[in-house]
């Protein structure tokens, strides 16, 4: 602003002053710019400049607490005539070289506004600017937007007026939010001009009064311009010189500036062409019903198949209203496309292609890979020893006691004290028997005994499961059998024949609880700190392997002159060789601290794309368990037996009673008069 209270006073011309802004056009802070800019040209002195930058700080307040005045007129607390009086005596204190004093608190002061009535207009004015933040500058400045007309650049244009889209009439809600954008404040600025400027500060007019002063200049129109700040977008001469001669603009408004509207920038966006749902969100409906679908055959695709596609980010674009304030964009943000084993990168980085035949996978941490399947010709046992795979695994046997099995997709016939851990889903034709499983899809089996489930998806059990414990993110759905000394926590309800059977251990049931990704989120956490303190140990290695290399090189540079002094003088005696030997063990030493610095630098960058794949995979995590929101129901198609106890969200119930042919679930009961809802588990009859 000091630039244009510079002009103003005539401390500078109008070819230093344009010359100075298109200087200081891209500083980030303009108004030091613009002081270090006059210095440097020594057009201004530092008391000058001083002196500019308060009074440019006292006008500042003034244009922002005109607002102020404004509302406080349209609310009618106060006249026109009391809001020019107040107008006055800041500017009075300005010229006195004072700070000026608020208009809210000027009026307080006076007794003609109360604390409360400020606060409603501070109140207000705050709304005010959020809602502008928010809206879009209006493209043109037209009565009817049905009709896209190119915008002229200047002239005799209508004032905007909020009208409904398409001739209909307008929502309520949408006609508000239209009418706040178009509303525009008006200020009688002399010379028998009235400026009008748009709420969203992207567009100036200029009407004709009566008192129009006819021997007006260009220079003059300029300057009560910038005794309102308006300083960016203006027209040129010509078309001012134009409106000042023309005979209209009294109904119609001159449009003498015009700022740059703000793009908005769209994010990039990875396009998958194969299913990449690890699960559809399943459970229990209402009614308790499964609304569970499974996942029907993942696609074999050959060598060559294109299986993602990066739609890259388009960049935002600032604006800058007519005051010259910039209007910035949230940045746009990019997504990075990620192949693994089985696929290939083209070169521009935007297409994904199978590189061998398989089955496509997209992992939690954001990649895509294909995979192949591994067969076993039998159990998993002491011949095979334990089976780690990339891919999908498939054993036509059993996973033997103490051994592990690890793979996307996991099938088998009988799991009997075997470990398994499946990123995708578990399937076992027979029953499970003392096994420890983790699953990051759905497990299927026919019956559980003495076995710990933990998975993010749904728990199929054909016949039942007893003395066991299951954590699932899903449902658990028992669908033949019963419940018997279990503990069960699942998110998305369960669905059993009976629970116990009155003389066995009671089973514990845990509804509404994401205990699957809380778990895998503290593992995840745990797993980030521990990643980036290795990176920084690491990086505090590598500098100390830098410093050495430095003091090696420095070294080796004194052998070499010194073994050119001694060949030059003495030529190669015993002290000569004696030194070449030193040389060479120095550049040994240099080149092993060389070859350590270049393995942290790789095992930087390894736990740099670890800490990548952690931070996708917590976030897909919290994804998944927002969109799939928890289910606190238990539905018993036969008898739930007493003892069994049941834990909701917020409460819990012991059953004392037998219950039969029942849905269990939590509620709140409404009570008024208590100060926090109260939770309730009940049962009710199907």
């Amino acid at each position: 602003m000091i630039e244009k209270i510079a002009l103003k006073k005539k401390l500078i011309t109008r070819a230093q002053y344009d010359e100075a802004v298109a200087a200081c056009a891209h500083a980030r802070d303009r108004e030091v710019a613009y002081k270090e800019f006059f210095i440097a040209k020594k057009w201004l002195s530092d008391r000058e400049i001083s002196a500019l930058a308060k009074l440019a700080g006292s006008l500042e307040i003034m244009r922002k607490d005109l607002k102020f005045g404004i509302i406080a007129v349209k609310l009618g607390y106060i006249s026109k005539s009391v809001l020019e009086l107040i107008l006055e005596e800041q500017k009075k204190a300005v010229q006195k070289r004072k700070t000026p004093k608020l208009i809210g608190e000027l009026l307080v002061e006076s007794g003609m506004l109360t604390p409360k009535q400020r606060e409603t207009i501070l109140s207000e004015q705050l709304l005010g600017e959020q809602e502008l933040a928010a809206a879009p500058a209006p493209s043109v400045c037209t009565t009817d937007t049905r009709a896209e007309q190119p915008a002229k650049p200047a002239g005799e244009q209508p004032l905007p007026e909020p009208v409904a889209q398409g001739g209909g009439t307008a929502e309520p809600v949408e006609s508000s939010k239209r009418e706040e954008r178009l509303r525009m404040t008006q200020e009688d600025i002399g010379s028998g001009l009235i400026l009008k400027v748009l709420a969203n500060q992207m567009e100036a007019f200029l009407l004709k009064t009566g008192e129009f002063d006819e021997d007006i200049t260009v220079e003059d129109v300029r300057e009560l311009l910038l005794d309102r700040f308006i300083q960016f977008g203006i027209v040129d001469d010509n078309m001012i010189q134009r409106f000042i001669l023309s005979k209209g603009f009294k109904s119609k408004g001159f449009m003498v500036a015009r700022g740059v509207a703000p793009k908005q920038g769209r994010d990039a966006k990875i396009e998958f062409y194969f299913d990449t749902d690890h699960l559809k969100a399943g459970g229990l409906d209402e009614e308790g019903g499964i609304d569970f679908k499974e996942r029907g055959a993942v696609p074999l695709v050959e060598a060559g198949v294109l299986l993602a596609e990066k739609i890259p980010s388009r960049a935002a674009v600032s604006g800058r209203d007519v005051f010259g304030e910039e209007h910035a964009m949230a940045v746009a943000r990019d997504a990075q496309l990620k192949g693994k084993e089985g696929t290939r990168l083209s070169e521009d980085g935007l297409r994904l292609y199978s590189a061998v035949r398989g089955y496509p996978r997209l992992s939690w941490s954001g990649s895509v890979m294909v995979v192949e399947d591994f067969v076993t010709k039998g159990d998993v046992n002491y011949e095979t020893g334990h089976v780690r795979y990339k891919g999908n695994v498939i054993v036509n046997g059993c996973i033997k006691d103490g051994f592990q099995v690890c793979g996307c997709d996991i099938r088998a016939n009988e799991i009997e004290g075997g470990v398994v851990r499946a990123d995708g889903n578990l399937v076992v034709a027979g029953g499970v028997n003392d096994a420890d499983i983790y699953a990051r899809g759905n497990v299927r089996v026919k019956f559980v005994h003495k076995s710990r489930i933990v998975c993010l998806g749904n728990v199929f059990i054909e016949a039942e499961i007893v003395d066991s414990s299951m954590e699932s993110s899903g449902a658990c759905i028992i669908e033949k059998g019963d419940i018997i000394n279990c503990e069960i926590s699942a998110k998305m309800g369960v669905s059993a024949e009976n629970v116990d059977t009155g003389i066995s251990r009671s089973s514990t049931i845990t509804l509404g609880r994401d205990s699957f990704v809380e778990s895998e989120l503290k593992k995840i956490q745990g797993a980030l700190k521990v990643c980036s303190s290795q990176i920084e140990q690491l990086k505090l290695e590598r500098e100390m392997l830098v410093e050495e290399i430095g003091k090696l090189h420095e070294h080796s540079l004194k052998l070499a002159h010194e073994l050119d002094r001694i060949q030059a003088e003495e030529g190669r005696t015993e002290a000569f060789l004696k030194l070449e030997g030193a040389l060479n063990d120095c550049f040994t030493g240099i080149e092993r601290q060389e070859i350590a610095r270049d393995e942290a630098d790789q095992e930087v960058s390894d736990l740099e794309d670890r800490v990548d794949d952690l931070s996708y995979e917590e976030e897909n995590f919290r994804e998944w368990s927002r969109v799939n929101p928890p289910k606190s129901v238990m539905v018993v198609d036969g008898t739930l037996y007493p003892g069994a106890t049941v834990y909701g969200l917020h409460s819990k119930k012991i059953f004392k009673d037998k219950v039969t042919k029942s849905k269990i679930c939590e509620f709140v009961e409404q009570d008024p008069s208590a100060d926090a809802p109260i939770y309730r588990i009940a049962s009710y009859e199907r």
